[in-house]
């Protein structure tokens, strides 16, 4: 299995498990993501404002690479955003494991063997 292929398989397993627990629109889901480049399929780096999808930028940029996590804008999120933020940090927090792989950067640092 290509990394391409283990990328499309736990985005789409994640996906499935927080639109049933959150009610996740695909359309926040896949604006989490890049969509041209060698980091195609990876997790974005910001959303613009007030994006409907930056509480779930935010909670998977935290568990996917705690390094890259913005505190600033984790702060000032709405009301809805924030309990949003809140609840899916705990339930990212449960497969951790498969979050780290959305991001580029921790993914190879791990195929290197120095994360």
């Amino acid at each position: 299995m290509n990394d391409q292929t283990k990328l499309k398989t736990i985005k789409n397993s994640l996906f499935l498990t927080l639109e049933d627990i959150h009610s996740i629109s695909k359309e926040d889901w896949n604006a989490c993501f890049i969509t041209k480049g060698k980091r195609k399929g990876f997790l974005r780096d910001t959303l613009k404002g007030d994006h409907p999808a930056l509480a779930l930028l935010l909670a998977l940029k935290l568990e996917s690479n705690p390094y890259k996590f913005d505190v600033g804008r984790a702060m000032f999120l709405r009301n809805d955003a924030k309990t949003l933020f809140q609840e899916l940090t705990v339930t990212l927090g449960k497969v951790s494991k498969w979050v780290a792989f959305l991001d580029y950067d921790r993914s190879a640092l791990e195929a290197l063997n120095v994360w």
